[in-house]
């Protein structure tokens, strides 16, 4: 039973991972060099849904260690949320706080920093 549930899983993560095209953030598009594309996950691994495509969102190797190490493409959860919210339409604020089992998240989305507006202009001209 765990396998099935497993493989179905990876399954829906590898489909969500191909429609992936884009870093939320900066816009670099797979396929050019230097990068790879991840799926982050909005919200730790908490919850049964942790992996539903509400809590996903696809960013670079480089907004993604910037998200969890900081430095010079330092990312807030706030900023992550405003990322999604600009690449899927809309934003289900109360699913990822039950994920978290808080009736609200820490942060609301926030505008992305300069540097992520920046690099997304050069990337749409490449």
């Amino acid at each position: 039973m765990v396998s099935k549930k497993r493989d179905r899983t990876h399954r829906q993560l590898a489909v969500y991972a191909d429609l992936c095209c884009r870093c939320a953030v900066c816009w670099w598009r797979k396929g050019r060099f230097g990068r790879a594309l991840h799926l982050h996950h909005i919200v730790g691994r908490r919850g049964l849904d942790y992996h539903d495509h509400r809590n996903l969102i696809c960013v670079c190797n480089e907004c993604h260690d910037g998200y969890h190490i900081g430095g010079q493409r330092d990312l807030s959860l706030g900023h992550v949320l405003q990322a999604k919210l600009e690449e899927d339409g809309e934003l289900d604020l109360e699913f990822l706080a039950k994920l978290l089992h808080r009736v609200g998240l820490k942060e609301d989305p926030k505008p992305l920093p300069q540097w992520a507006r920046d690099e997304r202009v050069a990337n749409v001209s490449r």
